[in-house]
């Protein structure tokens, strides 16, 4: 389900940090957040289709 208060997700996995912007332009950045728990996020986030 995509999400209405998210506006942008990046993840880097070299520094292993998760950045999201909400669409209050707020940006909040998690340090060393494994790879598993990214794609996990992004799963949740990304439209699915019925």
């Amino acid at each position: 389900m995509p999400s209405s208060v998210i506006r942008f997700f990046r993840y880097a996995p070299d520094t292993r940090e998760l950045k999201l912007t909400f669409v209050s332009g707020r940006l909040y950045v998690y340090e060393d957040v494994p790879p598993e728990v990214a794609a996990a996020f992004r799963g949740v986030l990304q439209p699915r289709n019925p």
